[in-house]
């Protein structure tokens, strides 16, 4: 059985992919990299080579063994192997607001979703009221929070995420 991302090789060459549609495809392959990095790897193949399908397999599969921090720090231009020890990242706070598609998925996900066991998450708090749930996190870097919302997306009853200020979240009333 083909990988999604061997689907969706298999697609770009202008193969029949059965079972599976083109979009669904792309959205398996999004979990194991970001769209910068495919787009990255796409600007390297050489689009005159009758090969190119196969030079953008190499490539995607070189970098889908990557970890998502590790594809952050290459869109950032940072290399993954270097490592400054005596410099202390900062603490982020961030409050965001996760709206779901119903109160009844938002009841059940509650103590489900999202996963807060993130090595980057130094500590949070939880509340729900009605479909939402109001998270505050606080984070090891700002830059953390990208891989936090990325981390959302593959939950089908979340609806939004919203950013959201603390006085909003002080503001909210647990029924």
């Amino acid at each position: 059985m083909k990988t999604p991302l061997e689907k969706l090789i298999a697609a770009v060459r202008g193969e029949r992919v059965f079972g599976t549609p083109l979009d669904g495809i792309i959205r398996h392959v999004s979990d194991e990299i970001t769209a910068h990095t495919f787009f990255d790897a796409c600007k390297k193949c050489d689009l005159a080579d009758p090969e190119w399908a196969a030079q953008l397999a190499r490539e995607l599969n070189r970098r889908s063994i990557q970890t998502q921090e590790e594809q952050l720090m290459d869109m950032q231009g940072e290399s993954s192997t270097t490592v400054d020890e005596g410099v202390e990242s900062e603490e982020f706070e961030v409050f965001l607001k996760l709206n779901f598609r119903t109160e009844e998925a938002s009841f059940y996900q509650f103590e489900l979703f999202p996963r807060m066991n993130k090595s980057y998450i130094k500590d949070y708090e939880k509340l729900k009221v009605a479909n939402s749930h109001y998270l505050k996190l606080l984070l090891e870097s700002k830059d953390d929070l990208e891989l936090f919302v990325r981390s959302l997306r593959n939950n089908h009853h979340l609806k939004s995420v919203e950013q959201i200020d603390a006085e909003d979240f002080n503001l909210v009333e647990v029924a």
